[in-house]
Formats: C-alpha cells, structure tokens, sequence
C-alpha cells in the first residue's frame, strides 16, 4: 500500500525554551512573544482541520517575523503556509510559497532552510510527477550536505520514490537509514514515517508478517502523538497485512476503524478510500 496520504510534511511549530547554565531567563520581546502566539493558534486551528484561521494565522506570524528580520521565524512561516494550502487542495500555492526561500539575494536564510524548502517540494511533487520530484529532491540534498535537520526525511522520499520504481531493495535499505537517523535524533513522527514506509515495503514483498508489525509500531507513535492521517494510514496498513493473508475478518476491522477515523476527522476521501477497500474484500 503506497500512499503518499500519510507522511506529507507537517507543520513546523515553534517552541519557546530557556534552558541552561544558571544564567537569568530574559523576558520574550513582545514582538518575538505576539509571533509565537499567532504561529501556535495557526498549528492548533491546523490539527483541527480549520484552514481558513490556521491561514489567517500563519500569515500574522509571517509578517511579524518579516518586520523582524528573523529568517528562521520566516522559514518556518512560509513552510506553514505550504502545508496549509496543500491541505486546502492548492497545490501550486503550497509550491509558490516556498520559492522565496530558494531565491537569491533577499532575506538572509541558511543552507538548512532552503534544503527544507526543497525537500517540501519535492513531497509535493512526487504526487504529480516523480520526475520533478526527485530533481527536487537532488536540489535539496545539495542544500543538506553532510548532514541537516531534514537529512532522514530525504532519506525517506528517496526510499519511497525508489519502491515506486519498484526498486524495493534499495528503499528497504534507505528507510532503515532513515529510520537509523530519527532513532539517534528522537524524533517519533518521523520514526513512525520510517515504520511506515518499512511496512509498505514489506508489504509488496509478500512479507504481511514484517509488514504488519511495522504498521503497528507506526500505530502506536502515531496515536501517542495524536496524527489522526497517520493513524488513517497505519489502520489501512494492518488491515492490507490481513487482507494479503486472506483474513478478511481482521481485516475489514481495521478498514472500519481506519473509516471511522477518517469520518471522525472530516476526511471524505480518506474514508472513501477504505469504503473502497472494505468493497472489494466483500467480494
């Protein structure tokens, strides 16, 4: 089961910490304060599925951090605004808005935010041409270098892209890189994304077993970390696993909780998606 449903890049939320040495804890400038406030009601109007003020919001916390001149603050908006407007279905927006940060000249971003930039794009684009996004995906592996934040998430687009080139050897061993690389950094979502890929690879390798253990370990994180599209994706998963075994029973379970989940949180096409698969078991 190949889905690119489960694992688009999220949103980049900030978090406010003072940590270390003893020193005094300044206070948060008011602007820098205003900000964060606005980028954090754009993250929670976001999970909720509220496009329209998560878009409002994203976009006070964009000018805010222009009128500051803070490039991480503005990468971080502008990477918002993409994921915003993909899950509105305005996939040329949610490219447009990221090429600021790829372009010469203009505010001051490092290495690591065009590498993300990129990097998002090229998710957006193996939709619709896997082409484009692995040329993409090189730029933002030029960008990365040695090593960046979104070194395993690269890691996985281009095991996922090779597994849709039915290469399936050489994307078990990147995802396991990847995977190797979420673990040393601890960064679960990103470890269920790698579970996730592992188990659709297994899958294709009539290997329901491995797979199935995999979507359950990307199962458990997932409902830890409250993603109701990843446990969408993990349920369809487990029940492909029983489905490939001819278990329909266990099967058809998950398609119905996967449903349920997907109607829970608005998904029309997702539960549509496992009405489908639910069909075709019946027959």
């Amino acid at each position: 089961m190949s889905s690119w449903r489960g694992w688009l890049p999220a949103m980049a939320v900030l978090s406010l910490t003072a940590c270390g040495g003893g020193e005094p804890i300044r206070p948060t400038p008011a602007l820098v304060e205003e900000a964060y406030q606005w980028n954090q009601r754009a993250e929670s109007a976001y999970r909720r599925g509220d496009l329209d003020v998560a878009l409002d919001a994203s976009r006070h916390a964009l000018d805010l951090y222009r009128s500051l001149e803070d490039s991480d603050g503005v990468a971080r908006e502008l990477a918002n605004l993409s994921s915003i407007h993909l899950a509105r279905g305005e996939t040329d927006q949610a490219v447009a808005v990221l090429t600021p940060i790829l372009a010469q000249g203009g505010a001051p971003f490092r290495a690591g935010h065009r590498a993300e930039a990129a990097y998002r794009i090229a998710v957006i684009e193996a939709a619709r041409s896997p082409a484009r996004a692995g040329e993409w995906l090189d730029r933002a592996e030029q960008h990365c270098g040695s090593g960046c934040e979104t070194q395993g998430q690269m890691l996985n687009l281009r095991a996922r892209l090779l597994l849709a080139a039915k290469q399936p050897a050489q994307a078990q061993a990147l995802a396991r890189r990847a995977l190797g690389v979420h673990e040393k950094r601890g960064d679960r979502q990103e470890q269920a994304n790698s579970r996730r890929l592992l188990g659709d690879i297994a899958l294709g390798n009539a290997q329901p077993v491995e797979a199935r253990a995999d979507y359950q370990r990307a199962l458990e994180i997932d409902k830890d970390e409250a993603v109701p599209r990843k446990i969408f994706a993990d349920l369809m998963g487990i029940g492909m696993t029983f489905a490939a075994e001819r278990r329909r029973e266990e099967a058809a379970t998950h398609f119905r909780r996967a449903r349920d989940v997907a109607q829970a949180a608005g998904d029309r096409a997702a539960a549509a998606e496992a009405d489908r698969r639910l069909t075709e078991l019946a027959r």
